[in-house]
């Protein structure tokens, strides 16, 4: 998941720790814990991690934005400059910044700020939009212990972590048991060990079955880990899915068995080769009402396989019904179709996705779409099947408003057409017809015919 390191270079963090080396301050153990992070989760079990760092004090800075490269950021913290007092509010707003424009707001970032815990003077944080955008999670690590802390600093950073993260995280800072490199970097340590740890998960098809890990690793909206197994209850074409609304994204990454990596044979390289070459997507089961699909995602590079969590629900898909009652073809005892896999919920309405959709937010939007139905009246019977393909979005438009004086009007405007004397046979017959059928107020969905 991405993480944003915002590391505080205040004047306190430059300062000797007390009963240590005289250089041993602040910064170097927040140097050491750092570095300890970076390398661990930058191993090959965590490579995909995205890391970003920021420094703060009287003002924020963003030094290396979300990437890979975790040595890049190692070897910048070296080089750290000291600045002014401490100030949280400019570093909650570069964090907003950061996790709100760079990560669709399923996505779960963390925030992890490191600081001292020191300073009476308390920056107002009232302005500060909490909860941060998305899923951002925020952490505090005090590089001190409880009693050497600010009382005033503490409350101020419970009062932050219970705004922003509520049930979903820590509502308190994490302090160090002693001010050594040591402990420093045990903290960090168990902090990898809570919520960076890969989720690894039993990917099953049938009687096939391969251990698979997730990336990031899933959580439900209520905080609850994914289940141990995926299980895989069928095959749809992506278009019935369409696209339907995704809480978040994991790539599943195979989980190879011994040193051959290449030649053993795995279900997931299967998986993902015949989703690619069929062009489907593989229904899911990931927990207690919980669905997913798997899908074949192609970058620059390569084509990973990739598990989209739908919301927790089993209605989270509307159109294809109850995700829970779905079965194969065989077993619903009427047929679908030959190019159907699911027996989908026909009838239901399906979202559209249209580019171009009626706007009438402004006048001039109506009079535009009733001056093109009557510009094709004109044209009539040449351009008779544009006329009532028009003439219909209209009436759709007006009915899913409730704008019923709209038709009763158009009906008045085509009666009075039908009557002009220059008129044509034709005109006039599909006037008159027009006018009848708008006086009726026709129901949502039904189309207006040409007589």
């Amino acid at each position: 998941m991405p993480t944003l390191v915002a590391l505080d270079v205040s004047l306190s963090m430059g300062a000797p720790v007390a009963g240590t080396d005289p250089t041993t301050t602040r910064k170097s153990l927040a140097i050491a814990a750092l570095t300890h992070f970076l390398q661990v989760l930058a191993d090959s079990s965590n490579k995909h991690e995205q890391f970003a760092l920021a420094t703060f004090s009287r003002e924020a800075t963003l030094l290396h934005p979300f990437g890979r490269d975790a040595a890049g950021i190692v070897s910048s913290l070296i080089q750290l400059e000291t600045s002014s007092k401490t100030s949280v509010a400019p570093i909650l707003r570069l964090a907003a910044e950061q996790c709100g424009r760079g990560w669709a707001n399923g996505s779960e970032c963390r925030v992890i700020i490191v600081t001292d815990g020191c300073g009476s003077l308390l920056d107002p944080i009232d302005d500060i939009t909490l909860p941060l955008p998305g899923r951002t999670v925020l952490h505090a690590v005090f590089l001190c212990g409880r009693s050497a802390a600010s009382t005033e600093r503490h409350r101020q950073f419970v009062e932050l972590l219970t705004r922003n993260n509520g049930a979903q995280g820590p509502t308190e800072p994490v302090y160090l048991s002693s001010d050594t490199p040591t402990c420093a970097v045990e903290t960090f340590g168990e902090l990898i060990r809570k919520y960076y740890a890969p989720a690894y998960s039993l990917l099953r098809c049938g009687f096939l079955t391969t251990s698979v890990q997730l990336c990031p690793a899933p959580r439900a909206p209520d905080g609850s880990d994914i289940a141990h197994e995926i299980d895989i209850v069928g095959f749809i074409k992506p278009s019935e899915i369409s696209n339907a609304p995704v809480a978040t994204r994991h790539l599943v990454l195979p989980l190879a068995k011994g040193t051959d990596e290449d030649s053993a044979p795995n279900l997931c390289v299967l998986l993902h080769g015949s989703i690619k070459v069929e062009g489907m997507a593989a229904i899911c089961r990931i927990g207690e009402n919980w669905y997913g699909a798997l899908y074949h995602m192609p970058d620059s590079k390569r084509s990973n396989l990739t598990l989209n969590c739908f919301h927790q629900s089993n209605d989270s898909v509307p159109w294809l019904g109850k995700l829970n009652q779905l079965t194969v073809r065989p077993f619903t005892g009427e047929a679908q179709g030959k190019d159907a896999v699911f027996p989908v919920g026909g009838g239901r309405f399906k979202p559209s996705y249209a580019a171009n959709p009626t706007w009438w937010v402004e006048p001039y939007g109506l009079q535009s779409d009733v001056q093109k139905v009557l510009r094709y009246v004109k044209k009539l019977p040449d351009r008779q099947a544009v006329f009532y393909q028009e003439l219909n979005r209209v009436c759709q438009q007006a009915l899913a408003l409730g704008f019923i004086e709209l038709l009763q009007k158009m009906a008045e405007m085509f009666e009075k057409e039908a009557a002009l004397p220059t008129s044509s046979a034709d005109v006039k017959k599909h006037c008159a017809h027009v006018a009848v059928k708008l006086k009726e107020t026709p129901q949502y969905g039904e189309a207006i015919d040409a007589p």
